[in-house]
C-alpha cells in the first residue's frame, strides 16, 4: 500500500478544499528552571505540546464563492470540528487561525492558510464514594449497637445458673458452626488457626457467661476472624448465612427467672446474628459478581435477612441495620460496575454452540460459557425445549 491510497479529501467540518502542503508543529513542553552561579539550567518535563496543524491550500472553480464562504463559516463556528487531514485521517481539531487570500492574477480560486489545534475534552474533578470503606463504617456501626444492646439485656448477676446458661447454650450453637464449618479452597494453616480460635472460644464460654461486655467483644472477634482470615467473598457467605439463621430456644417463661433466662439466650442470638450480618455485608461487597443478575440476587437476599432481624430489634440497633442495607443497596453493585446481564434464548431447532456464539457475539470464544452455563452435554446440540441462558453487555 502506497501513500497514495492513504491519502484523504480534505475538508473541515465537512467543507471540502484542496491542499497545497500541510505542517505539523509538535514536541514537548518544558519550564526551564536557571540557577544563580550554575551555568546548566534544570528543564523540568511538563507534558507533550499540543499538535498543531497547518495547512496551506485552496478552493477553486467558476462559483468558487460558495466553497470559501462555507470554509470562513466552519472556521468561525465556536467550539471544536472534525478535520480530515490528507495525511493525517480524522482530528478532532479547533481552528485557531485562517487566513484568506484572493487577487486579480488568480481568478477563479481563493488560497488560505488554517491553523488547527488539537481539541481534547474538559474534565473536570469527580469525587467516586469508596463503597468499601463505607460499608465497613456501617458495618462496625451496627456492631457497636448490638454489643451495647445485648450488654443492656443480659442480666448475669444476682441470678440462678441457668440464667447465666442460657447465654452458654447460644453461644455453643456459634461455636459448633465454627468447628464444623469446611471452606472449599481454604489454606490448610488459615482452618488450623481459626480451629485454635474456636477451640479456646469454647472452652471459655462458661466463664464469658458471667461478663456480658467480655462476652460480646469475643463473639464480634470470633466472626470478624472468620471472614478476615478467608478474604471475604463467596468463601464464608454460606457459613454467614448459617449462622444469620440461628434461632434462639423457645423455653416457656413460667417465671420471671425463666423469662430473664429466655431473654439471655435471645440477647446473645440478636448479638451474634447482627454481628454476623454485618460481616455478610462487607463480604458481600468485596464479591466479583459475573452478571448484575448475580448481584442483584444477593443483595435481595440480603435485605429479606435485614428484614427479619429488624422485626424485634430495639431502636438503636433497627436504625442501624436501615442504615446497613441502604449503603448495600448502593454498593451491590455500585454504579460504576458494568456487569454483564442475563437473558434467555429459545432456539427454534437444535443448532451447534458455535453457531449460537457467532450469532450473538460474533466471538467464537463465548462457546465454553454458553455450554457451561447451559450444562450442556454435546457442544454441537444445544437444546430447543428448553431456554438458554445467556450473557449480554452490561
Amino acid at each position: 500500500m502506497t501513500w497514495r491510497d492513504n491519502y484523504r479529501q480534505a475538508s473541515f467540518r465537512g467543507v471540502p478544499f484542496f491542499v497545497a502542503d500541510a505542517s505539523l508543529d509538535t514536541g514537548r513542553r518544558a519550564a526551564v528552571h536557571e540557577y544563580a552561579l550554575r551555568d546548566t539550567p534544570f528543564v523540568e518535563d511538563v507534558g507533550r505540546k499540543a499538535r498543531e496543524f497547518t495547512l496551506s491550500g485552496y478552493v477553486v472553480g467558476t462559483d468558487y464563492f460558495a466553497a470559501r464562504d462555507a470554509l470562513i463559516e466552519a472556521c468561525e463556528k465556536s467550539g471544536p470540528g472534525e478535520l480530515i487531514h490528507p495525511y493525517r485521517g480524522a482530528l478532532t481539531v479547533s481552528c485557531t487561525s485562517s487566513r484568506f487570500t484572493e487577487g486579480r492574477d488568480n481568478g477563479g480560486m481563493c488560497e488560505f492558510s488554517l491553523t488547527f489545534v488539537e481539541s481534547g475534552q474538559q474534565r473536570y474533578p469527580s469525587a467516586l464514594t469508596d463503597y468499601g470503606v463505607k460499608v465497613a463504617a456501617a458495618s462496625r456501626i451496627i456492631k457497636a449497637a448490638a454489643v451495647d444492646d445485648f450488654v443492656g439485656r443480659m442480666v448475669v448477676g444476682g441470678v440462678p445458673q441457668f440464667v447465666r446458661d442460657a447465654a452458654a447454650n447460644e453461644m455453643e450453637k456459634l461455636a459448633d458452626i465454627l468447628a464444623g464449618l469446611s471452606i472449599p479452597g481454604a489454606a490448610s494453616e488459615d482452618m488450623a488457626s481459626l480451629a485454635r480460635d474456636v477451640a479456646v472460644f469454647v472452652q471459655a464460654i462458661g466463664k464469658l457467661s458471667a461478663d456480658p461486655a467480655l462476652l460480646a467483644e469475643t463473639v464480634v472477634s470470633v466472626i470478624e476472624k472468620l471472614r478476615t482470615t478467608f478474604g471475604g467473598g463467596v468463601k464464608v457467605l454460606s457459613v454467614l448465612d448459617a449462622i444469620i439463621a440461628l434461632s434462639p430456644d423457645s423455653a416457656v417463661a413460667g417465671t420471671a427467672t425463666r423469662a430473664q433466662a429466655r431473654e439471655n439466650g435471645k440477647a446473645t442470638v440478636d448479638l451474634i446474628r447482627y454481628t454476623a450480618l454485618s460481616e455478610k455485608a462487607v463480604a458481600m461487597q468485596a464479591i466479583e459478581y459475573a452478571t448484575y443478575n448475580d448481584a442483584i440476587e444477593a443483595r435481595e437476599a440480603f435485605s429479606d435477612q435485614v428484614d427479619v432481624l429488624s422485626e424485634s430489634a430495639g431502636d438503636n440497633v433497627f436504625g442501624a441495620l436501615m442504615d446497613l442495607r441502604t449503603v448495600v443497596v448502593e454498593a451491590v453493585p455500585t454504579a460504576d460496575r458494568n456487569l454483564p446481564r442475563l437473558r434467555s434464548v429459545q432456539l427454534a431447532e437444535s443448532i451447534p454452540a458455535v453457531v449460537l456464539a457467532y450469532r450473538l457475539y460474533d466471538d467464537l470464544s463465548r462457546i465454553e460459557e454458553i455450554v457451561s452455563r447451559n450444562a450442556v452435554r454435546n457442544p454441537a446440540f444445544l437444546p430447543s425445549d428448553r431456554a438458554l441462558e445467556v450473557l449480554t453487555d452490561g
